[in-house]
């Protein structure tokens, strides 16, 4: 099972079929597709960020009672997320927490628990897009613009 911002919402297990199980069962959800910025520490992405992480979590216990491995890694790109937008606020607190939980709950299954993170984190106070401003300088050209679907969409409708 992946996640991630990148990954596809469609084949993102193996077995394939454990998708669709988790989708069924879970109502899981890989990633967060909505994003964080302007919003507030009350604000309902916020509520689902935090519901993301713990669908991610109740699907790799789910698959390790359906299959039990000697090795899991549990990815929850959403923690990472929210510790950029709110650092060391309330969602962040409540993020950790529900991983906390859940890693007390899944560690006995193993010999060794390993938390890992790919970089550290600080207050995130603006992001700079380089393809959007490459592209408004007129250094950046795409082979396709999402003009030309919708021109192509009513071309086959007329």
């Amino acid at each position: 099972m992946c996640g991630g911002p990148s990954a596809s919402s469609e084949d993102y297990t193996y077995p394939l079929e454990w998708g669709a199980k988790l989708k069924q069962d879970l109502d899981y959800e890989f990633c967060l597709m909505g994003d964080f910025f302007g919003a507030s520490e009350n604000s309902p992405i916020v509520e689902e960020a935090l519901m993301v992480i713990e669908k991610t979590f109740r699907g790799a216990e789910y698959l390790l009672q359906r299959d039990p491995v000697d090795f899991l890694q549990v990815v929850s790109f959403d923690i990472n997320r929210i510790q950029h937008f709110f650092y060391d606020g309330e969602p962040a607190l409540r993020a950790w927490k529900i991983a906390d939980r859940w890693l007390g709950k899944l560690s006995p299954h193993f010999d060794y628990t390993f938390i890992m993170s790919d970089h550290g984190t600080e207050p995130l106070e603006r992001a700079f897009f380089l393809n959007v401003w490459l592209a408004k300088q007129g250094y950046l050209k795409t082979k396709f613009k999402p003009m030309d679907i919708l021109l192509r969409l009513a071309s086959t409708v007329l």
